[in-house]
């Protein structure tokens, strides 16, 4: 059997001008992550945004979402 790695993209660098369902808020780039690595995704591609703005690079926003997606994997196991 092959073994395989299922990758999740979650949003893109262009907003929701061009992408109308992109999670745009920490929260939601939380939630639709948790949602995809529970659907066993093995990787979670996401480009920050913080409160519906435009892309951010903040390292802080990046960070949030990391933990906030590891935190919520972990207490599933």
């Amino acid at each position: 059997m092959r073994k395989v790695w299922i990758e999740a993209a979650l949003n893109s660098p262009w907003s929701r001008a061009l992408q109308h369902g992109i999670p745009d808020t920490v929260e939601a780039i939380i939630a639709e992550g948790v949602a995809c690595a529970r659907a066993c995704a093995t990787i979670i591609h996401t480009h920050a945004y913080d409160n519906g703005g435009p892309q951010t690079f903040d390292w802080q926003v990046y960070a949030r979402i990391i933990e906030g997606i590891g935190r919520a994997s972990l207490r599933r196991l």
